[in-house]
């Protein structure tokens, strides 16, 4: 903090407790049953389900909820199933009071929803992380959960989006079967009394400390001197991004004048699980209606770039069910285990395959993309084989 303010240690203070007023909050923290109850290997009930008919149990109760998704694809099969449901269930009241909130909306959607949300025209939102901060969407007096939300810190600000205004409220955390989410189910003190998870900062990040310095040309120039609060990569970027003038001194580029702060967006508008910068986006446009009969084209959801060079191609969209198929190369992954490490799992009598194997799972379930990536994991009959084979790789 010194470091990046420029002030000594005596002259930051750390403020650790939070005045605002609130009403009283009850946590809950709920596990699907399982299927058979007399035979636990079946496994537990969809915690999509479970969520989903907890939102509808609120929703026709009159209380006011926001189910929170860790990513987009969860959302939009909740808000499937939610409309589902209500319309089985002839609840069309509730329906048209449901809507669901994630990045890639227009500005326009967004806003309107965020309108109706303020003014309690909506009973319940569906949304991604995009709604865990920065956008007043007035009085929640619940919050769903649907799987822990990858840090202690996401929970807290998540659960804190219902009560405001010194109204009671209730926090539900419906938990995956990750293992993660059975951890908290078992140890549900932590996610009150553990410490948030520390902020780390890399000030080593060059698109981090550009994105500081044009901010901080823009408030007063920079020179050499300042080099002792940025860091070793001080001089490499301004001499390269920002513009020096004839005394010495750095300026803010021109091309992120005249507020170069609207560039480093604080809010998370996008689903990332980490917020940070405001990507560019792309519009997804549906011509096919202007093709056919001269008709207009439709926005269909503006993409981010990071999502845009993966899922935005011709024929990803889906129009017509003859489409081509698509073919690309992605990137993997991979950790090899050392052998001094395999031959101590024999010494303590560890079987390596399963261990690996529940490594990987490990890994995977600290990331919210859990969902969408896979492991290749190698079967223990393949692990232990002593036969040559054409595959050649190290334990993984």
């Amino acid at each position: 903090m010194s470091k990046i303010f420029g002030l000594t240690s005596e002259e930051i203070e750390a403020i650790t407790k939070d005045g605002a007023p609130s009403g009283t909050k009850d946590f809950l923290v709920w596990n699907p049953p399982h299927i058979d109850e007399k035979v636990p290997s079946l496994g537990r009930h969809s915690s999509i389900t479970e969520a989903t008919g907890l939102m509808r149990f609120f929703m026709k109760r009159g209380i006011r909820v926001i189910l929170f998704c860790k990513i987009r694809k969860v959302c939009e099969l909740a808000m499937k199933t939610l409309r589902a449901d209500l319309s089985n269930e002839g609840r069309l009241d509730i329906l048209e009071r449901t809507m669901p909130y994630r990045g890639g909306y227009s500005r326009e959607d967004r806003r309107k929803i965020e309108q109706d949300a303020f003014n309690g025209r909506l009973l319940g939102i569906v949304a991604t992380n995009a709604l865990e901060l920065g956008v007043d969407i007035g009085v929640l007096d619940a919050v769903i959960m649907l799987g822990f939300p990858v840090t202690i810190a996401s929970f807290r600000q998540q659960a804190g989006r219902a009560g405001r205004r010194l109204k009671d409220s209730l926090a539900v955390l419906v938990a995956d079967p990750y293992p993660i989410d059975q951890y908290y189910v078992t140890h549900p003190e932590e996610l009150y009394e553990k410490s948030n998870d520390e902020l780390v900062i890399d000030l080593n990040n060059k698109p981090l400390l550009e994105a500081h310095l044009q901010c901080a040309a823009q408030e007063m120039p920079l020179s050499h001197e300042d080099e002792k609060y940025f860091g070793d990569l001080f001089k490499e970027v301004c001499e390269t991004q920002l513009v020096k003038d004839q005394d010495g001194w750095y300026h803010t580029n021109p091309k992120f004048l005249p507020y170069p702060s609207k560039f480093i967006s604080i809010l998370k508008v996008t689903d990332s699980p980490v917020g940070g910068a405001q990507e560019e986006t792309y519009a997804v446009v549906n011509v096919t209606k202007a093709e056919q009969s001269g008709g207009r084209s439709s926005v269909l959801e503006e993409v981010e770039i990071s999502r845009a060079i993966f899922e935005i191609y011709e024929g990803g969209v889906s129009v017509d069910l003859e489409t081509p198929a698509w073919q690309r190369e992605t990137t993997g992954v991979w950790i090899d285990v050392p052998k001094a490490l395999l031959e101590l799992f024999l010494l303590k009598g560890i079987n390596p395959a399963e261990a690996i194997h529940a490594a990987q799972h490990a890994v995977l379930n600290r990331f919210s993309l859990a969902q969408d990536l896979k492991t290749e994991c190698k079967v223990a009959e393949k692990e232990y084989k002593m036969a040559e084979s054409k595959r050649k790789r190290p334990a993984r």
